[in-house]
């Protein structure tokens, strides 16, 4: 199983643009293209691992409390057996 995050072209360019505009609006920094795909870069490879493993969790998370009503669910639909 891979674990880097690929992105479509259409996604990572509509990322970039984003950066751009942030670095622009927020820091008064005109970025390029370039610069800006390398701070994505980082992003990807150095600070997604952090997001990627919380939705992880918060999915076991998720899961792990749908299973157990399942098994309640589950139990409940289960008929007295008579012999």
């Amino acid at each position: 199983m891979s674990k880097s995050i690929k992105l479509n072209p259409e996604v990572e360019e509509k990322i970039i643009h984003q950066i751009k505009l942030y670095f622009r609006d927020e820091l008064d920094m005109e970025l390029g293209h370039f610069q800006s795909q390398f701070i994505l870069e980082f992003f990807m490879t150095q600070i997604s691992p952090y997001f990627y493993n919380q939705a992880i969790e918060d999915i076991h998370k998720m899961l792990s409390e749908k299973f157990l009503y399942l098994a309640d669910d589950l139990y409940l639909l289960s008929k007295e057996e008579k012999y």
